[in-house]
């Protein structure tokens, strides 16, 4: 890369770096500056490529979304940890009840069909 090619990079690069996208770099550094180690942690995994599903909620999540975790105390997010993992588990159990439901209903038409098979049988053998 020639100089004359660098220069006009930094040139490109100084532009790109307006008023507002330096004062939203000094914000977001003054905040990260003011978080605890755990909020500084969650900024270290979003940079991590094993963290994509993080990156992603965090890119296309809905502002909503966002404002309704935001004003979660601790305890209410844990709540809600738990009320995840009690619909999941509510889930599994209907998903067991429905097959159940439907085991039975099989079992119930396969022995009713033998029974018809196996009644005639047993009068000829009489």
């Amino acid at each position: 890369m020639s100089d004359g090619d660098e220069d006009d990079l930094v040139q490109w690069r100084l532009k790109m770096l307006t008023t507002q996208r330096f004062a939203n770099l000094l914000e977001v550094a003054d905040l990260v500056g003011d978080m605890s180690s755990d909020g500084v942690e969650v900024l270290r995994k979003i940079g991590d490529s094993d963290h994509k599903g993080l990156r992603k909620f965090l890119r296309e999540g809905r502002p909503e979304t966002f404002e309704f975790l935001a004003g979660l105390r601790k305890d209410e997010l844990d709540e809600l940890g738990n009320a995840i993992e009690n619909a999941r588990a509510f889930r599994r159990a209907g998903k067991m009840v429905r097959w159940g439901i439907v085991t039975l209903f099989g079992t119930f038409v396969g022995v009713s069909w033998l029974w018809d098979k196996i009644v005639p049988w047993l009068k000829a053998s009489k």
